[in-house]
């Protein structure tokens, strides 16, 4: 088990999916176009918890970077998943000008639950009767 109490294989597989997800939104785009599927705050949540979970840090800019979108998209998302309490953002201790981008413990809950759903898909449409069976 890892912290949470979630055994290790679930959070790995909630990472493969977070990561399938990401991937699959931009080979999207590199088939679209930019532009055409806007959801930057998906993007920004789904790419600050694989960083997380990988064991990394995520500085503002780059979590613009790695959701796609241009800085001051970015910036106006993360503001408002801040104000709805699903991130937090942290000052670098060793250098003031540079900020970090965190899950809030609730937020990165509630999306492994989401990614764990996913990867069993015909189970999760069928709870929420998206799924007519007989």
């Amino acid at each position: 088990m890892q912290n949470g109490g979630e055994p290790a294989d679930r959070k790995d597989d909630a990472l493969a999916i977070a990561r399938l997800m990401y991937a699959e939104r931009r080979e999207r785009e590199r088939v679209f176009g930019q532009g055409l599927f806007g959801e930057p705050a998906w993007d920004l949540l789904l790419d600050i918890y694989i960083q997380q979970r990988l064991g990394k840090r995520v500085q503002i800019s780059s979590a613009c970077i790695g959701a796609a979108v241009p800085s001051t998209t970015g910036l106006r998302w993360l503001s408002i998943l801040q104000r709805k309490g699903l991130i937090r953002r942290v000052s670098d201790e060793l250098d003031r000008r540079r900020s970090f981008v965190e899950l809030e413990v609730s937020a990165a809950s509630a999306l492994e639950a989401l990614l764990l759903q996913a990867s069993q898909p015909a189970r999760f449409l069928r709870q929420r009767d998206y799924l007519q069976v007989g």
